[in-house]
């Protein structure tokens, strides 16, 4: 399986629109619009992104998998297992939940934009397949 790589503004347009899912779902006509005005390798990244609407089910099941603690000085902890660096520390449980999908979502939006493999999650993987 051959990796897909983005240039630069290729990636940042995809990640804009990865982005822009953080804030409200994505709809199939958002991603059609996109997939008109991206070069054709973008299309096929986008369009592993529609086919399986994965982001936003990925985004779910990790934080599915989230722990929070309190800790002694009465703020909380919360992280991910299994994704390395996504963890927060927050006054209160709402905000360190909030500060942890922030920290997920950003986490997938470098992930995706540098090439790296994104840990499968319940049976859920962004990881970009070659496309004929």
């Amino acid at each position: 399986m051959a990796d897909l790589y983005l240039d630069n503004d290729v990636a940042a347009q995809v990640a804009d629109l990865l982005r822009a899912a953080r804030h409200h779902a994505v709809t199939a006509h958002d991603l059609e619009l996109e997939r008109q005005t991206l070069p054709g390798h973008s299309r096929r990244a986008i369009l592993l992104l529609r086919e399986e609407k994965m982001l936003t089910d990925y985004i779910r099941a990790a934080m599915s998998h989230a722990e929070y603690e309190r800790l002694s000085d009465g703020s909380w902890y919360g992280h991910i297992a299994g994704l390395q660096g996504v963890w927060a520390n927050s006054p209160t449980r709402e905000e360190c939940r909030r500060e942890v999908q922030e920290v997920l979502e950003d986490w997938i939006l470098v992930g995706l934009r540098l090439g790296h493999s994104l840990p499968v999650v319940d049976g859920i993987d962004l990881n970009a397949r070659d496309v004929a």
